[in-house]
């Protein structure tokens, strides 16, 4: 006969095991609600006609993207009476889209002397953060200019995310429309985009207009279909503005759960950050705990306030801001 003992023992161990074993699954999500992969529209130029081309389209769908602009051509001797102005530029704010930089295009950047690279590339960053209030994070290289390390140095100065280079984790950039080949193969760019969801890619069209110039679409009506079969494919694909989802990328890279406390039915951890500038990495992380079949569940931070979470077939979805301290979450 066995002695007694040896039952609560082993159920102890399996016990502790099952939940060292969850601790090991508890993760940060690779993009925001654990979508699969991103999506980031970027729209070059600044352009009026362009411009509310776009707007009518991905605004009823719910779309936000990212709108580079020559702030060179919107005031001053270089000021062009077709692009936007900046009350068009604080609307698009407003209604959530993100501005970034594309600095004037009339100079390449690696040919110039020290003094007017940084006019080029600051002198149009401080000019959108003047007149709009916003600073910008997103930087978009002007044509024909190259990454050569001064440039990118410069760059790096106030612009986090450079959209032609590789120094965005897992980005893939497509042209939509480009001098050269123009003709929009719809079936083509999904298979593209769903190939990219797949391996967890993080995609950022560049498109320079919607109709005449450098669209490849026959019609408004075109683009207009492929925004809302984007849109069908949000249950996997994270679509938000190029700076929106680099500041969550960024951070979730240099942040880690700590665990505090455990138990079958609580976890108690906090999420630490190395980045200094919580001023820009603000953003809510989504911390993803595996387990199945919950009723029902509360996430709340340090302060005992309730945290946003998601009930799902298998996991819980916990939105953590940056300021949440010690998180404690249970469910049943």
């Amino acid at each position: 006969m066995k002695p007694t003992f040896r039952f609560p023992f082993l159920f102890s161990i399996f016990f502790l095991t099952s939940i060292s074993s969850l601790f090991a699954q508890v993760r940060l999500a690779p993009y925001k609600d654990d979508k699969a992969a991103a999506f980031s529209f970027t729209f070059d130029d600044g352009f009026r006609g362009q411009v509310n081309n776009t707007i009518e389209i991905i605004e009823p769908l719910g779309i936000k993207g990212t709108f580079f602009l020559i702030p060179e051509a919107m005031e001053g001797p270089k000021k062009r009476a077709a692009t936007i102005n900046w009350e068009e530029a604080n609307a698009l704010l407003k209604q959530g889209h993100e501005l970034g930089t594309h600095g004037y295009v009339g100079q390449k950047l690696h040919e110039v002397d020290a003094e007017t690279l940084d006019w080029l590339v600051n002198g149009s960053w401080k000019l959108i953060a003047e007149r709009t209030g916003q600073v910008p994070v997103s930087y978009a290289m002007p044509g024909g200019s190259k990454l050569t390390e001064p440039v990118v140095e410069k760059i790096q100065e106030h612009h986090y995310f450079i959209r032609d280079n590789n120094l965005l984790p897992q980005a893939r950039r497509m042209t939509y429309g480009n001098a050269g080949k123009r003709k929009w193969n719809e079936e083509k760019m999904r298979e593209k985009i769903l190939t990219s969801i797949d391996e967890g890619e993080w995609v950022i069209p560049m498109v320079h207009a919607i109709v005449s110039g450098y669209s490849p679409f026959d019609s408004k009506e075109q683009f207009r279909i492929h925004c809302e079969w984007l849109v069908s494919q949000q249950d996997k694909l994270w679509i938000a503005p190029m700076g929106t989802v680099g500041r969550y990328v960024w951070q979730r890279e240099h942040s880690e759960i700590v665990m505090v406390k455990q138990s079958d039915h609580q976890l108690t951890f906090s999420i630490a950050s190395s980045l200094e500038d919580v001023a820009t990495f603000n953003s809510d992380l989504t911390v993803v705990i595996p387990q199945a079949n919950v009723q029902v569940a509360r996430a709340l931070n340090g302060k005992g306030q309730a945290l946003r979470h998601t009930v799902l077939q298998d996991k819980l979805l916990i939105e953590v801001p940056v300021d949440a301290g010690e998180v404690t979450v249970d469910w049943k």
